[in-house]
């Protein structure tokens, strides 16, 4: 898959994250610096992610 780069300023633009495992966490981890405001959306959420301050938690499935 080809990848285009650019360049967007996410302080404080709302993310969704689906999902609530190690790949979810990892995603948190590497966008959190660049400050959105990351709502979590799975059934089931790794206590590490729940650990995550500034996080909105939604457990249930993702749905549209």
């Amino acid at each position: 898959m080809a990848c285009f780069p650019f360049f967007v300023d996410l302080k404080g633009v709302p993310g969704l994250v689906i999902g609530g495992g190690r790949v979810a966490l990892g995603k948190v981890e590497r966008l959190l610096p660049f400050g959105p405001r990351l709502t979590v959306t799975a059934p089931a959420i790794l206590p590490e992610l729940e650990a995550v301050p500034g996080l909105t938690l939604r457990r249930r499935p993702f749905r549209e």
